[in-house]
């Protein structure tokens, strides 16, 4: 979400300024979330990935 509000800077809305602040306050809430790590005989890599199907106001483009 952060750089979706990003490319409004120069010229950026009451909307905009309402998104910053919700970035924010998500941050200010999960600062004590992490990672931890653990090490074991064998390392196992799992991944994810997340996509919001044609989210782009702007161009409807999906953002993985």
């Amino acid at each position: 979400m952060l750089w979706d509000v990003s490319r409004f800077m120069e010229n950026p809305t009451t909307e905009h300024m309402v998104a910053v602040k919700r970035v924010l306050r998500y941050i200010v809430g999960t600062l004590h979330f992490g990672c931890y790590y653990q090490r074991k005989k064998e390392a196992q890599l799992i991944g994810y990935c997340d996509a919001d199907l044609a989210g782009d106001i702007d161009t409807r483009k999906s953002t993985t």
